[in-house]
């Protein structure tokens, strides 16, 4: 699109693309993963609502095992009552 018209080179400037990898939340992933059906606004709505000991509960009543717990949520123990 730059050479046609004037028949002359002409410089174009471009937005250089994020060079940062984003840091992945594994919560989000969980809860795209166990609600796959919401969109990416809804989940973030879903977390906003919800705290993440709630989200916890969740997954344990999920039947999801220890140790991916501790994967998704951070190496923070459990309560046990």
């Amino acid at each position: 699109m730059c050479l046609t018209g004037s028949g002359k080179k002409k410089y174009h400037e471009w937005i250089k693309p994020p060079t940062a990898i984003k840091k992945k939340d594994t919560i989000t992933e969980f809860l795209s993963e166990v609600m796959p059906h919401l969109k990416k606004d809804e989940i973030e709505l879903y977390r906003s609502i919800n705290s993440d000991v709630d989200i916890k509960r969740l997954a344990i009543d999920m039947g999801i095992d220890d140790k991916s717990i501790d994967e998704i949520f951070g190496k923070n123990k459990r309560k046990k009552k």
